[in-house]
């Protein structure tokens, strides 16, 4: 079962398992980064080996200001502890989505994250890659698609 976290006009975010969904709304600033490395922080504690954080970012997201890009790097350097896999997907194509994707990209080597972190065109693309790291929560790619959708459609009726 889908349960929304927190709505806001930055993003939303939901639980669904040990999966810890967030649906960005416009680009990632200070102050929603801080509110959602927290709230990481909380549910991944709860869940035995840490949460998986999947993260999707719409086609008409920017890449974030310097200070943006460093509270996301200092948010999961926090919670290294509590989230064992990071997976972003970025819905658009062509130069600015490349941009996105080597920023992002740059995050994982900038904090030397021990678990997983990549990043995807497609949910679809994410949950199947999901389902083959031996996590019985997400094995079944199909449902993770699912959760991820009824994420947004919940967010959406709330917002």
């Amino acid at each position: 079962m889908v349960e929304i976290i927190e709505h806001c006009d930055a993003y939303s975010a939901a639980s669904w398992r040990d999966v810890f969904i967030i649906h960005w709304s416009r680009t990632p600033t200070v102050e929603p980064v801080d509110r959602l490395t927290v709230a990481i922080r909380a549910f991944g504690a709860k869940q035995p080996g840490g949460a998986v954080v999947f993260v999707v970012i719409p086609s008409d997201c920017r890449i974030p200001d310097a200070a943006g890009r460093a509270a996301l790097t200092r948010g999961m350097k926090e919670n290294e502890a509590h989230a064992r896999t990071y997976v972003m997907v970025h819905h658009g194509t062509g130069l600015v989505a490349a941009a996105i994707r080597a920023v992002n990209l740059g995050f994982q080597a900038v904090m030397r994250q021990q678990g997983h972190f990549r990043m995807f065109g497609s949910v679809d693309e994410a949950a199947a890659w999901l389902s083959g790291l031996g996590i019985e929560s997400v094995a079944r790619a199909a449902e993770l698609v699912s959760a991820v959708a009824e994420a947004k459609a919940l967010a959406a009726r709330t917002g």
